[in-house]
């Protein structure tokens, strides 16, 4: 934590928290860098929402009430409408079936044009942050089970889990998840007695860091199962050992032992490469997250 401190120093990252924990032996290290020493400081945690999603779906797995490997269309007729991108970033229609292990694992070819030049092409739009409404309207870039892409497939997860439980996120969470673990710092809207535990937020702006907008954030009906939860680090760390107890912590389960093991494995076959986006266009002294098994 030490190194990490002095990483910090030297940085201009205006402030940052870790929580390290050894859950073998339960030692912890804890290290807060231009913020308070109490753990239930809120922090927007984007795209870590995707575990608790997935964690949603799979319960519903458990239950019966989804499969993994069943068309999805009937559920979220929507779904089968949208498009895919051919080799010259035309849309094309498609009737190819999607199921919830193809968007759990990344494969139905729904992207962010972060990580998708083709998308990024097709959209033509400033890079920044998007209404998530708009991601359920983007074209896929490939047909599903042709390739790995790290993407909005998530967010399409929630709208799921919305419809065969007949609950918003928000509340399928609080009653399935974040209710029973006490995670009580985790909201898509944070409640008002909370909001004095939330920080502010910062975007990188060439070698300096800018506050991006309201540090309280706006209430919103829509829930995305990719991005928008607020948590902190001791609700996070909470789930994670959790999860690293085989989805269990004190007499609350959230997941069968098996279903938490079946998380962890590696559900890409071999013929997928490994890595978050696709080469650059341009040239770069990064690898740009691209790694291939020999």
């Amino acid at each position: 934590m030490e190194q990490i401190k002095k990483l910090f120093e030297k940085s201009k990252v205006p402030a940052a928290k870790c929580w390290g924990a050894n859950l073998k032996n339960g030692d912890e290290w804890k290290l807060s860098f231009n913020y308070s020493q109490s753990d239930d400081e809120i922090f927007r945690i984007a795209s870590m929402t995707k575990v608790i999603t997935t964690i949603a779906s799979l319960q519903l797995v458990e239950k019966s009430k989804l499969s993994l490997d069943d068309s999805l269309h009937q559920i979220v007729p929507d779904i089968s409408k949208i498009a895919v991108l051919d080799e010259n970033g035309k849309p094309q229609d498609s009737d190819s079936a999607i199921t919830l292990k193809d968007l759990l694992t990344h494969t139905s070819g729904f992207a962010y044009p972060f990580t998708s030049d083709k998308l990024d092409h097709f959209l033509d739009r400033p890079r920044g942050p998007a209404n998530p409404r708009e991601f359920l309207v983007w074209p896929r870039v490939f047909e599903a089970d042709q390739g790995f892409c790290y993407g909005t497939g998530i967010d399409w997860v929630g709208k799921v889990i919305e419809k065969v439980s007949g609950k918003s996120l928000e509340d399928y969470f609080r009653e399935n998840i974040t209710g029973p673990l006490e995670m009580n710092s985790t909201w898509f809207n944070p409640p008002e007695e909370v909001h004095d535990k939330i920080v502010d937020y910062y975007v990188r702006d060439g070698d300096e860091f800018q506050i991006a907008g309201p540090r309280i954030p706006e209430p919103t009906e829509f829930h995305g199962g990719g991005g928008g939860l607020f948590s902190s680090a001791k609700d996070y760390m909470t789930l994670l050992k959790c999860l690293y107890n085989g989805g269990q912590m004190g007499e609350v389960r959230i997941l069968n032992n098996d279903t938490v093991d079946l998380m962890f494995q590696d559900q890409l076959p071999d013929s997928i490469y490994i890595g978050m986006t696709d080469a650059p266009e341009e040239h770069s002294w990064s690898n740009n997250g691209e790694f291939c098994q020999d």
